[in-house]
């Protein structure tokens, strides 16, 4: 993978494909969550900068960074996905 990438969850599914990408020397740049209390934390040394529809961070999607979506619900998931799609034109 050339681009950074932006993971959207921060749970446990995202620690997971935050520590495989860092096991894999893949950079990412940041994480997105909507839980509140994790903006502005790290995790494992990348930090939680927003949101999961923080426009000025998605907006770098397909030209700067690639994107992973890793959130637990299904409904959540495809909920992103079809946003990711529709206004970003990316598939994730």
């Amino acid at each position: 993978m050339e681009n950074p990438v932006i993971i959207l969850g921060a749970q446990a599914v995202g620690t997971a494909a935050l520590d495989a990408f860092l096991s894999n020397d893949i950079v990412v740049y940041c994480i997105l969550d909507d839980d509140p209390k994790l903006h502005s934390t790290e995790l494992l040394d990348v930090p939680v900068m927003g949101n999961t529809d923080d426009g000025e961070l998605l907006k770098l999607i397909g030209k700067k960074c690639e994107v992973f979506v890793a959130t637990e619900d299904a409904a959540s998931r495809r909920s992103l996905t079809k946003m990711l799609h529709d206004d970003y034109e990316v598939v994730p």
